[in-house]
Protein backbone atom coordinates (compact mmCIF):
# COMPACT_ATOMS: atom_id res chain seq x y z
CA UNK A 1 0.00 0.00 0.00
CA UNK A 2 1.38 3.41 -0.94
CA UNK A 3 1.42 6.19 1.65
CA UNK A 4 -2.00 7.80 1.96
CA UNK A 5 -2.49 10.76 4.30
CA UNK A 6 -4.85 10.10 7.21
CA UNK A 7 -4.46 13.35 9.12
CA UNK A 8 -7.83 14.61 10.36
CA UNK A 9 -6.99 18.27 9.80
CA UNK A 10 -6.30 17.57 6.14
CA UNK A 11 -9.58 15.72 5.82
CA UNK A 12 -11.49 18.61 7.32
CA UNK A 13 -9.81 20.98 4.89
CA UNK A 14 -10.68 18.69 2.01
CA UNK A 15 -14.29 18.35 3.11
CA UNK A 16 -14.74 22.09 3.54
CA UNK A 17 -14.62 22.59 -0.20
CA UNK A 18 -16.86 19.66 -1.00
CA UNK A 19 -19.60 19.43 1.61
CA UNK A 20 -22.47 21.84 1.94
CA UNK A 21 -23.42 22.15 5.59
CA UNK A 22 -27.05 22.98 6.21
CA UNK A 23 -27.65 25.35 9.08
CA UNK A 24 -30.72 24.68 11.16
CA UNK A 25 -32.67 27.31 13.05
CA UNK A 26 -32.22 27.67 16.79
CA UNK A 27 -35.45 25.83 17.61
CA UNK A 28 -34.16 22.76 15.67
CA UNK A 29 -33.42 19.67 17.75
CA UNK A 30 -29.84 19.86 19.11
CA UNK A 31 -27.86 16.61 18.90
CA UNK A 32 -25.32 15.44 21.44
CA UNK A 33 -22.49 15.94 18.91
CA UNK A 34 -22.09 17.74 15.62
CA UNK A 35 -21.07 15.88 12.46
CA UNK A 36 -17.54 17.28 12.68
CA UNK A 37 -17.19 16.17 16.28
CA UNK A 38 -18.34 12.69 15.38
CA UNK A 39 -15.98 12.56 12.42
CA UNK A 40 -13.08 13.64 14.63
CA UNK A 41 -13.76 10.58 16.74
CA UNK A 42 -14.09 8.37 13.65
CA UNK A 43 -10.73 9.44 12.24
CA UNK A 44 -9.04 9.00 15.62
CA UNK A 45 -10.22 5.40 15.55
CA UNK A 46 -8.94 5.03 11.97
CA UNK A 47 -5.53 6.38 13.01
CA UNK A 48 -5.52 3.82 15.83
CA UNK A 49 -6.46 1.11 13.28
CA UNK A 50 -9.66 0.35 15.20
CA UNK A 51 -11.58 -0.04 11.97
CA UNK A 52 -14.55 -2.06 13.27
CA UNK A 53 -15.22 0.51 16.00
CA UNK A 54 -14.88 3.28 13.42
CA UNK A 55 -17.44 1.53 11.18
CA UNK A 56 -19.92 1.24 14.03
CA UNK A 57 -19.52 4.92 14.89
CA UNK A 58 -19.75 6.13 11.29
CA UNK A 59 -22.98 4.18 10.83
CA UNK A 60 -24.36 5.95 13.87
CA UNK A 61 -23.40 9.33 12.41
CA UNK A 62 -25.06 8.42 9.11
CA UNK A 63 -28.27 7.45 10.93
CA UNK A 64 -28.34 10.67 12.94
CA UNK A 65 -27.35 12.91 10.03
CA UNK A 66 -28.89 11.39 6.90
CA UNK A 67 -27.75 12.99 3.66
CA UNK A 68 -24.42 14.24 5.03
CA UNK A 69 -21.35 13.59 2.88
CA UNK A 70 -18.87 13.28 5.74
CA UNK A 71 -19.99 9.83 6.99
CA UNK A 72 -20.12 8.53 3.40
CA UNK A 73 -16.51 9.54 2.75
CA UNK A 74 -15.36 8.21 6.14
CA UNK A 75 -17.13 4.90 5.44
CA UNK A 76 -15.22 4.49 2.14
CA UNK A 77 -11.90 5.29 3.81
CA UNK A 78 -12.47 2.73 6.57
CA UNK A 79 -13.18 0.03 3.98
CA UNK A 80 -10.01 1.00 2.14
CA UNK A 81 -7.85 0.74 5.25
CA UNK A 82 -9.51 -2.55 6.21
CA UNK A 83 -8.42 -3.96 2.85
CA UNK A 84 -11.95 -4.40 1.50
CA UNK A 85 -10.87 -2.82 -1.75
CA UNK A 86 -13.79 -3.92 -3.94
CA UNK A 87 -16.36 -2.30 -1.64
CA UNK A 88 -14.15 0.73 -1.00
CA UNK A 89 -13.76 1.28 -4.75
CA UNK A 90 -17.52 1.05 -5.31
CA UNK A 91 -18.12 3.68 -2.60
CA UNK A 92 -15.38 5.99 -3.87
CA UNK A 93 -16.84 5.68 -7.35
CA UNK A 94 -20.18 6.95 -6.07
CA UNK A 95 -18.44 9.84 -4.35
CA UNK A 96 -16.44 10.73 -7.47
CA UNK A 97 -19.52 10.49 -9.69
CA UNK A 98 -21.35 12.96 -7.48
CA UNK A 99 -18.38 15.33 -7.37
CA UNK A 100 -17.83 15.06 -11.14
CA UNK A 101 -21.46 15.89 -11.80
CA UNK A 102 -20.92 19.32 -10.26
CA UNK A 103 -18.52 20.10 -13.09
CA UNK A 104 -15.89 21.49 -10.74
CA UNK A 105 -12.57 20.01 -9.71
CA UNK A 106 -10.66 21.24 -6.68
CA UNK A 107 -7.23 20.20 -5.31
CA UNK A 108 -8.90 18.34 -2.45
CA UNK A 109 -10.15 15.75 -4.94
CA UNK A 110 -6.54 14.67 -5.55
CA UNK A 111 -6.78 12.76 -2.27
CA UNK A 112 -9.64 10.61 -3.58
CA UNK A 113 -7.92 10.02 -6.91
CA UNK A 114 -4.83 8.88 -5.01
CA UNK A 115 -6.79 6.45 -2.84
CA UNK A 116 -8.68 5.07 -5.83
CA UNK A 117 -5.43 4.49 -7.74
CA UNK A 118 -3.93 2.72 -4.75
CA UNK A 119 -7.04 0.62 -4.07
CA UNK A 120 -7.05 -0.54 -7.70
CA UNK A 121 -3.34 -1.32 -7.41
CA UNK A 122 -3.85 -3.34 -4.22
CA UNK A 123 -6.61 -5.27 -5.96
CA UNK A 124 -4.23 -6.04 -8.82
CA UNK A 125 -1.49 -7.17 -6.44
CA UNK A 126 -3.96 -9.47 -4.71
CA UNK A 127 -5.24 -11.06 -7.96
CA UNK A 128 -3.83 -9.78 -11.27
CA UNK A 129 -3.69 -6.60 -13.37
CA UNK A 130 -6.27 -6.54 -16.14
CA UNK A 131 -6.10 -4.05 -18.98
CA UNK A 132 -9.02 -2.02 -17.60
CA UNK A 133 -7.59 -2.07 -14.08
CA UNK A 134 -4.29 -0.64 -15.32
CA UNK A 135 -6.06 2.12 -17.25
CA UNK A 136 -7.99 3.10 -14.12
CA UNK A 137 -4.81 3.22 -12.04
CA UNK A 138 -3.07 5.39 -14.62
CA UNK A 139 -6.08 7.71 -15.02
CA UNK A 140 -6.50 8.40 -11.29
CA UNK A 141 -2.77 8.87 -10.72
CA UNK A 142 -2.60 11.35 -13.57
CA UNK A 143 -5.63 13.20 -12.16
CA UNK A 144 -3.80 13.40 -8.82
CA UNK A 145 -0.83 14.98 -10.65
CA UNK A 146 -3.16 17.48 -12.37
CA UNK A 147 -4.90 18.58 -9.20
CA UNK A 148 -1.85 18.49 -6.93
CA UNK A 149 1.30 19.09 -9.05
CA UNK A 150 3.57 18.92 -6.00
CA UNK A 151 3.04 15.13 -5.97
CA UNK A 152 5.20 15.04 -9.11
CA UNK A 153 8.20 15.86 -6.94
CA UNK A 154 8.06 12.36 -5.47
CA UNK A 155 9.94 10.06 -7.83
CA UNK A 156 8.09 7.07 -6.35
CA UNK A 157 4.86 8.39 -7.87
CA UNK A 158 6.48 8.57 -11.31
CA UNK A 159 7.84 5.03 -10.98
CA UNK A 160 4.36 3.88 -9.90
CA UNK A 161 2.99 5.22 -13.20
CA UNK A 162 5.84 3.61 -15.13
CA UNK A 163 5.09 0.25 -13.54
CA UNK A 164 1.38 0.62 -14.28
CA UNK A 165 2.12 1.35 -17.95
CA UNK A 166 4.31 -1.74 -18.07
CA UNK A 167 1.54 -3.84 -16.54
CA UNK A 168 -0.90 -2.42 -19.11
CA UNK A 169 1.46 -3.43 -21.94
CA UNK A 170 1.59 -7.02 -20.69
CA UNK A 171 -2.16 -7.25 -20.05
CA UNK A 172 -2.75 -6.03 -23.62
CA UNK A 173 -0.87 -8.96 -25.19
CA UNK A 174 -3.87 -11.29 -25.20
CA UNK A 175 -6.76 -12.71 -23.22
CA UNK A 176 -4.73 -15.73 -22.11
CA UNK A 177 -2.00 -13.57 -20.54
CA UNK A 178 -2.42 -12.46 -16.92
CA UNK A 179 -0.10 -9.81 -15.52
CA UNK A 180 0.53 -10.94 -11.94
CA UNK A 181 2.92 -9.53 -9.39
CA UNK A 182 4.56 -11.83 -6.87
CA UNK A 183 1.86 -13.09 -4.48
CA UNK A 184 -1.04 -12.58 -6.91
CA UNK A 185 -3.47 -15.50 -7.00
CA UNK A 186 -4.72 -14.95 -10.57
CA UNK A 187 -8.36 -15.15 -9.49
CA UNK A 188 -10.95 -13.17 -11.42
CA UNK A 189 -12.64 -10.19 -9.79
CA UNK A 190 -15.41 -7.76 -10.68
CA UNK A 191 -14.88 -4.04 -11.14
CA UNK A 192 -17.82 -1.62 -10.82
CA UNK A 193 -18.88 0.27 -13.94
CA UNK A 194 -16.55 3.19 -14.43
CA UNK A 195 -17.79 6.75 -14.61
CA UNK A 196 -14.83 7.62 -16.86
CA UNK A 197 -15.10 6.74 -20.55
CA UNK A 198 -12.53 4.47 -22.17
CA UNK A 199 -11.56 7.24 -24.61
CA UNK A 200 -10.80 9.51 -21.69
CA UNK A 201 -8.68 6.85 -19.99
CA UNK A 202 -6.76 6.27 -23.23
CA UNK A 203 -6.12 9.99 -23.46
CA UNK A 204 -4.65 9.93 -19.97
CA UNK A 205 -2.58 6.88 -20.88
CA UNK A 206 -0.97 8.94 -23.65
CA UNK A 207 -0.30 11.73 -21.14
CA UNK A 208 1.31 9.26 -18.75
CA UNK A 209 3.56 7.79 -21.46
CA UNK A 210 4.73 11.28 -22.42
CA UNK A 211 5.27 12.16 -18.77
CA UNK A 212 7.61 9.17 -18.34
CA UNK A 213 9.58 10.18 -21.44
CA UNK A 214 9.95 13.74 -20.17
CA UNK A 215 10.92 12.48 -16.71
CA UNK A 216 13.65 10.23 -18.11
CA UNK A 217 15.06 13.09 -20.18
CA UNK A 218 15.12 15.36 -17.13
CA UNK A 219 16.82 12.68 -15.03
CA UNK A 220 19.54 12.33 -17.63
CA UNK A 221 19.99 16.11 -17.72
CA UNK A 222 20.32 16.16 -13.93
CA UNK A 223 22.92 13.37 -14.06
CA UNK A 224 24.96 15.11 -16.76
CA UNK A 225 24.38 17.52 -19.61
CA UNK A 226 25.46 16.97 -23.20
CA UNK A 227 25.79 19.24 -26.19
CA UNK A 228 26.61 18.91 -29.88
CA UNK A 229 29.99 17.27 -30.27
CA UNK A 230 32.93 19.15 -31.75
CA UNK A 231 34.41 15.78 -32.76
CA UNK A 232 33.04 13.09 -35.03
CA UNK A 233 32.91 9.39 -34.33
CA UNK A 234 35.70 8.98 -36.86
CA UNK A 235 37.82 11.48 -34.88
CA UNK A 236 37.41 9.45 -31.69
CA UNK A 237 38.09 6.14 -33.47
CA UNK A 238 41.25 7.58 -35.05
CA UNK A 239 42.41 8.86 -31.64
CA UNK A 240 41.91 5.44 -30.04
CA UNK A 241 43.72 3.71 -32.90
CA UNK A 242 46.61 6.17 -32.58
CA UNK A 243 46.96 5.50 -28.84
CA UNK A 244 46.67 1.72 -29.24
CA UNK A 245 49.24 1.69 -32.07
CA UNK A 246 51.82 3.00 -29.57
CA UNK A 247 51.50 -0.27 -27.62
CA UNK A 248 53.23 -3.12 -29.44
CA UNK A 249 53.48 -5.40 -26.40
CA UNK A 250 52.02 -5.27 -22.91
CA UNK A 251 51.86 -7.67 -19.99
CA UNK A 252 49.68 -6.66 -17.02
CA UNK A 253 47.60 -8.04 -14.18
CA UNK A 254 44.23 -6.90 -12.92
CA UNK A 255 43.93 -7.38 -9.16
CA UNK A 256 41.05 -6.79 -6.74
CA UNK A 257 41.34 -4.71 -3.56
CA UNK A 258 42.37 -7.82 -1.61
CA UNK A 259 45.31 -8.26 -4.00
CA UNK A 260 43.73 -11.37 -5.52
CA UNK A 261 44.43 -11.92 -9.22
CA UNK A 262 41.37 -11.37 -11.40
CA UNK A 263 43.13 -11.85 -14.73
CA UNK A 264 46.57 -11.74 -16.29
CA UNK A 265 46.87 -10.42 -19.85
CA UNK A 266 49.55 -10.79 -22.52
CA UNK A 267 49.17 -8.69 -25.69
CA UNK A 268 51.31 -8.67 -28.83
CA UNK A 269 50.30 -6.35 -31.67
CA UNK A 270 48.47 -6.69 -33.91
CA UNK A 271 46.54 -9.90 -33.35
CA UNK A 272 47.69 -11.87 -30.32
CA UNK A 273 46.22 -11.76 -26.83
CA UNK A 274 46.00 -14.19 -23.93
CA UNK A 275 43.73 -13.65 -20.92
CA UNK A 276 44.30 -15.93 -17.94
CA UNK A 277 41.54 -16.06 -15.30
CA UNK A 278 40.67 -18.62 -12.64
CA UNK A 279 37.76 -20.08 -14.60
CA UNK A 280 39.00 -19.76 -18.20
CA UNK A 281 42.01 -19.03 -20.39
CA UNK A 282 41.19 -17.12 -23.56
CA UNK A 283 43.65 -16.99 -26.46
CA UNK A 284 43.46 -15.10 -29.74
CA UNK A 285 46.28 -16.03 -32.10
CA UNK A 286 45.82 -14.52 -35.53
CA UNK A 287 42.23 -15.32 -36.43
CA UNK A 288 41.87 -18.35 -34.12
CA UNK A 289 39.94 -17.69 -30.92
CA UNK A 290 40.09 -20.41 -28.22
CA UNK A 291 38.66 -20.70 -24.71
CA UNK A 292 40.36 -23.25 -22.45
CA UNK A 293 39.26 -24.80 -19.16
CA UNK A 294 42.28 -24.38 -16.82
CA UNK A 295 41.11 -27.25 -14.62
CA UNK A 296 41.77 -29.96 -17.21
CA UNK A 297 43.39 -28.03 -20.11
CA UNK A 298 40.55 -28.83 -22.52
CA UNK A 299 39.05 -26.57 -25.16
CA UNK A 300 35.69 -25.15 -24.14
CA UNK A 301 35.17 -23.19 -27.35
CA UNK A 302 36.99 -22.45 -30.58
CA UNK A 303 36.11 -20.06 -33.39
CA UNK A 304 37.51 -17.90 -36.17
CA UNK A 305 37.27 -14.11 -35.84
CA UNK A 306 38.67 -10.91 -37.34
CA UNK A 307 40.91 -9.45 -34.59
CA UNK A 308 40.90 -5.97 -36.09
CA UNK A 309 37.28 -5.57 -34.99
CA UNK A 310 37.81 -6.50 -31.34
CA UNK A 311 38.77 -4.44 -28.28
CA UNK A 312 41.99 -6.26 -27.45
CA UNK A 313 43.13 -3.65 -24.92
CA UNK A 314 39.84 -2.90 -23.16
CA UNK A 315 41.45 -4.22 -19.96
CA UNK A 316 43.38 -0.94 -19.71
CA UNK A 317 40.60 1.27 -21.09
CA UNK A 318 40.90 1.21 -24.87
CA UNK A 319 37.78 0.13 -26.78
CA UNK A 320 37.69 -0.47 -30.51
CA UNK A 321 34.40 1.14 -31.49
CA UNK A 322 34.40 -0.85 -34.71
CA UNK A 323 33.46 -3.80 -32.51
CA UNK A 324 30.23 -2.08 -31.45
CA UNK A 325 29.46 -0.52 -34.83
CA UNK A 326 28.83 -3.96 -36.35
CA UNK A 327 25.70 -4.44 -34.23
CA UNK A 328 24.96 -0.95 -32.89
CA UNK A 329 24.15 2.45 -34.37
CA UNK A 330 26.59 4.84 -32.70
CA UNK A 331 26.02 8.51 -31.92
CA UNK A 332 28.32 11.03 -30.27
CA UNK A 333 27.69 13.95 -27.88
CA UNK A 334 30.01 16.10 -25.85
CA UNK A 335 29.52 16.07 -22.08
CA UNK A 336 29.40 19.60 -20.66
CA UNK A 337 30.57 18.94 -17.11
CA UNK A 338 32.00 15.87 -15.44
CA UNK A 339 29.21 13.55 -14.19
CA UNK A 340 29.14 12.98 -10.44
CA UNK A 341 29.81 9.26 -10.81
CA UNK A 342 33.09 10.11 -12.60
CA UNK A 343 34.19 12.85 -10.21
CA UNK A 344 37.10 10.79 -8.86
CA UNK A 345 38.80 10.37 -12.22
CA UNK A 346 37.93 13.94 -13.28
CA UNK A 347 39.69 15.35 -10.22
CA UNK A 348 42.75 13.20 -10.80
CA UNK A 349 43.23 13.98 -14.50
CA UNK A 350 42.48 16.68 -17.05
CA UNK A 351 39.93 15.06 -19.33
CA UNK A 352 37.40 16.15 -21.95
CA UNK A 353 34.50 13.72 -22.07
CA UNK A 354 32.46 12.46 -25.01
CA UNK A 355 29.45 10.18 -24.77
CA UNK A 356 29.25 7.47 -27.42
CA UNK A 357 25.83 5.78 -27.33
CA UNK A 358 25.20 2.52 -29.12
CA UNK A 359 21.63 1.47 -29.93
CA UNK A 360 21.12 -2.09 -31.14
CA UNK A 361 20.40 -2.24 -34.89
CA UNK A 362 18.29 -5.38 -34.63
CA UNK A 363 16.18 -5.37 -31.44
CA UNK A 364 15.68 -9.13 -31.78
CA UNK A 365 19.37 -9.93 -32.09
CA UNK A 366 22.75 -8.67 -30.97
CA UNK A 367 26.05 -10.19 -29.89
CA UNK A 368 25.30 -10.46 -26.17
CA UNK A 369 23.14 -12.57 -23.91
CA UNK A 370 21.01 -11.46 -22.19
CA UNK A 371 20.07 -8.96 -24.96
CA UNK A 372 21.81 -5.60 -24.51
CA UNK A 373 19.83 -2.92 -26.41
CA UNK A 374 22.08 -0.02 -25.38
CA UNK A 375 25.72 0.59 -24.48
CA UNK A 376 27.26 3.88 -23.37
CA UNK A 377 30.98 4.70 -23.62
CA UNK A 378 32.34 7.76 -21.77
CA UNK A 379 35.56 8.49 -23.67
CA UNK A 380 38.26 11.05 -22.92
CA UNK A 381 38.87 13.11 -26.05
CA UNK A 382 42.54 13.61 -25.16
CA UNK A 383 43.80 10.15 -24.19
CA UNK A 384 41.21 8.04 -26.03
CA UNK A 385 40.56 6.13 -22.80
CA UNK A 386 37.07 4.90 -21.98
CA UNK A 387 36.62 6.04 -18.39
CA UNK A 388 33.19 4.41 -18.03
CA UNK A 389 31.12 1.85 -19.86
CA UNK A 390 27.45 1.18 -19.14
CA UNK A 391 25.55 -1.82 -20.45
CA UNK A 392 21.74 -1.80 -20.47
CA UNK A 393 19.60 -4.94 -20.54
CA UNK A 394 16.01 -5.18 -21.68
CA UNK A 395 13.66 -4.14 -18.88
CA UNK A 396 11.74 -6.81 -17.00
CA UNK A 397 8.45 -7.55 -18.72
CA UNK A 398 5.68 -5.53 -17.07
CA UNK A 399 8.04 -3.08 -15.35
CA UNK A 400 7.39 -0.28 -17.85
CA UNK A 401 11.14 0.02 -18.48
CA UNK A 402 12.32 -0.57 -22.02
CA UNK A 403 15.83 -0.99 -20.70
CA UNK A 404 17.66 -0.77 -17.38
CA UNK A 405 21.27 -0.30 -16.35
CA UNK A 406 22.71 -3.77 -15.79
CA UNK A 407 26.48 -3.42 -15.57
CA UNK A 408 28.80 -0.49 -15.10
CA UNK A 409 32.60 -0.26 -15.34
CA UNK A 410 34.06 2.98 -13.96
CA UNK A 411 37.69 4.11 -14.08
CA UNK A 412 38.78 5.91 -10.91
CA UNK A 413 42.44 6.59 -11.73
CA UNK A 414 44.55 7.15 -14.85
CA UNK A 415 48.33 6.71 -14.94
CA UNK A 416 51.08 7.14 -17.50
CA UNK A 417 53.91 4.75 -18.17
CA UNK A 418 57.46 6.10 -18.39
CA UNK A 419 56.97 5.96 -22.14
CA UNK A 420 54.12 8.49 -21.76
CA UNK A 421 51.30 6.03 -22.52
CA UNK A 422 48.11 6.66 -20.52
CA UNK A 423 46.11 3.72 -19.21
CA UNK A 424 43.25 3.04 -16.78
CA UNK A 425 45.10 2.00 -13.63
CA UNK A 426 42.20 1.55 -11.20
CA UNK A 427 38.44 1.34 -11.20
CA UNK A 428 35.35 -0.57 -10.19
CA UNK A 429 32.77 -2.86 -11.77
CA UNK A 430 29.19 -2.87 -10.52
CA UNK A 431 26.14 -5.01 -11.20
CA UNK A 432 22.80 -3.19 -11.01
CA UNK A 433 20.32 -5.99 -11.76
CA UNK A 434 19.39 -9.03 -9.69
CA UNK A 435 21.23 -11.39 -12.02
CA UNK A 436 24.49 -9.47 -11.37
CA UNK A 437 23.86 -8.63 -7.72
CA UNK A 438 27.12 -10.26 -6.65
CA UNK A 439 29.22 -8.27 -9.13
CA UNK A 440 30.72 -5.43 -7.14
CA UNK A 441 34.49 -5.22 -7.20
CA UNK A 442 37.24 -2.63 -7.07
CA UNK A 443 40.29 -3.36 -9.20
CA UNK A 444 43.68 -1.98 -10.12
CA UNK A 445 46.11 -2.60 -12.97
CA UNK A 446 49.70 -3.66 -12.40
CA UNK A 447 51.73 -3.23 -15.61
CA UNK A 448 54.58 -5.77 -15.59
CA UNK A 449 56.08 -4.77 -18.93
CA UNK A 450 55.26 -2.58 -21.90
CA UNK A 451 56.78 -2.60 -25.38
CA UNK A 452 59.08 -5.46 -24.41
CA UNK A 453 58.84 -8.43 -26.73
CA UNK A 454 56.64 -11.37 -25.73
CA UNK A 455 57.55 -14.78 -27.12
CA UNK A 456 55.04 -16.13 -29.65
CA UNK A 457 55.05 -19.41 -27.73
CA UNK A 458 52.93 -17.68 -25.06
CA UNK A 459 49.99 -17.70 -27.49
CA UNK A 460 50.29 -21.27 -28.69
CA UNK A 461 47.33 -23.45 -27.65
CA UNK A 462 48.24 -26.95 -26.47
CA UNK A 463 44.86 -27.83 -24.95
CA UNK A 464 43.07 -31.02 -25.94
CA UNK A 465 39.60 -31.19 -27.49
CA UNK A 466 36.92 -31.01 -24.80
CA UNK A 467 33.36 -32.19 -24.60
CA UNK A 468 31.86 -29.16 -22.93
CA UNK A 469 28.16 -28.84 -23.57
CA UNK A 470 26.28 -25.57 -23.86
CA UNK A 471 23.77 -25.06 -21.09
CA UNK A 472 20.44 -23.58 -22.11
CA UNK A 473 19.22 -20.57 -20.12
CA UNK A 474 15.66 -19.25 -19.92
CA UNK A 475 15.00 -15.94 -21.69
CA UNK A 476 14.01 -14.18 -18.44
CA UNK A 477 15.36 -15.33 -15.09
CA UNK A 478 16.88 -14.43 -11.74
CA UNK A 479 19.94 -16.22 -10.36
CA UNK A 480 17.86 -17.81 -7.61
CA UNK A 481 15.75 -19.60 -10.23
CA UNK A 482 18.70 -21.23 -12.02
CA UNK A 483 19.98 -24.73 -11.40
CA UNK A 484 23.58 -24.95 -10.08
CA UNK A 485 24.72 -25.99 -13.57
CA UNK A 486 22.91 -23.04 -15.22
CA UNK A 487 24.21 -20.59 -12.61
CA UNK A 488 27.81 -21.74 -13.11
CA UNK A 489 27.44 -21.48 -16.89
CA UNK A 490 25.95 -17.96 -16.68
CA UNK A 491 28.63 -16.67 -14.30
CA UNK A 492 31.44 -18.08 -16.45
CA UNK A 493 30.15 -16.84 -19.76
CA UNK A 494 28.32 -13.59 -18.99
Amino acid sequence: MRNVTTNCMIRKWQLSGLIIITLFSLNTLTYAKTVDEYLDDVYKLIDQKKYDEALTLVQKVADEYPGEWGPTIAFAEILYFKGDYETAIANYMNIMKALASSGKEVPAMAHYHSILADAYNELGQRHYFSKDLCLRIIYHTEKMFELMPETLQDGNNIEFVRKSIGHYDVSSIGAKIKMMEEGGDGKDFQLPNDYVSNDEKMRYLDKAIQRIKDYDISKKEIAFQTTTSDKTLEDIMALINQRVSAINFIHFRRMNKHNVLLEEIFFKSPDKIKVVASDAITVLNGTTYTVIDPKDNTKMHEDTIAPGQWSLLRGIGFYNLNESSRDYNLTIEKIVDCPVFLSEVCIGASISLYLITGKLKNPDGGPYYPPTPKIEYFIDGQSGLCVAKREYWLGIMGSGKEEELAKETIVTHIEQTKEGISFASAGMTKGHVNELAGLNEDWEINVLSINQDINDQEFVVTATEGTKKKVELPLVFSLDELTPEQKEYFQKNY
